[in-house]
């Protein structure tokens, strides 16, 4: 069973924890990313750097487990192990310092101001997602990692500050707002649209959990709020006020067309 807790150690003491689904091809990924410079984990990758000379790095097979088990024996194991090469002390946190986001920032320029290597990867994720079998497995898996983490008050309370600070930018909120003009601008999206609302109205659970939602005091509270404050901003009454006059105007003239 490949599914476990797994050590690394370095030729100067110092450890790691970690935990994978398959912990072979993590093990090479782990070298691999090493040898070329490239770990995500920096304190690792200099650990690496400074003290690869003075021998190998040893790797431990800590703990066999189930996979829904995995975050609950790791975080067992950095408890009792104290790793000091690990970013977080939390299983299943990544924790990303300034270094390593700008690192990241300029691999990613790098690798996709390449145009061959662009069309490459979208050429690999058509061919991915054309597989029902891997797109039932992404969708899986995408769900067990969204339910282990809405347990998590510290995981939502950190999405809401991004959501907040991303939408408190006006440059992203203008950005958003024009990608979306221009995406609603093709009939054929706008039509996909329609047949998918359509089909999730169709379905009395989906259907059911939707109005289930949206009958919670606190989900009208909050909805209640919200609009208290667009309507308080006097540019969004203007372009709401704006927007139900045109379609005021269209339904006058398609029921003046259709008596005619």
């Amino acid at each position: 069973m490949d599914c476990g807790i797994y050590k690394i150690t370095f030729p100067h003491g110092k450890c790691y924890v970690g935990s994978s689904r398959n912990i072979p091809i993590r093990w090479v990924n782990h070298r691999s990313s090493l040898r070329h410079g490239k770990h995500c984990n920096i304190k690792m990758q200099r650990a690496y750097a400074k003290h690869a000379p003075k021998g190998d790095l040893i790797f431990e097979l800590l703990l066999v487990c189930r996979e829904e088990d995995l975050l609950m024996y790791e975080q067992a194991a950095i408890d009792a192990l104290k790793p000091e090469l690990n970013i977080s002390t939390i299983a299943g946190r990544i924790e990303h310092t300034p270094e390593m986001i700008e690192r990241n920032r300029e691999r990613a320029v790098e690798q996709w101001s390449d145009s061959d290597m662009r069309a490459a990867a979208a050429e690999r994720a058509r061919q991915a997602m054309s597989d029902p079998k891997r797109k039932a497995d992404n969708a899986s898996n995408a769900k067990k990692l969204q339910a282990r983490l809405s347990q998590n008050p510290e995981y939502k309370e950190a999405l809401s500050k991004q959501a907040r600070d991303f939408w408190a930018d006006e440059s992203n909120r203008e950005r958003k707002s024009q990608h979306h003009k221009e995406v609603c601008a093709d009939p054929e999206y706008r039509e996909a649209m329609k047949e998918r609302s359509r089909a999730n109205w169709a379905d009395p659970v989906k259907r059911a959990n939707v109005m289930a939602g949206l009958l919670k005091p606190e989900t009208k509270g909050k909805q209640a709020e919200a609009c208290r404050r667009n309507w308080a901003n006097p540019e969004y009454r203007a372009r709401m006020l704006e927007t139900r006059r045109a379609a005021k105007e269209r339904r006058e003239r398609s029921q003046s067309a259709t008596t005619s």
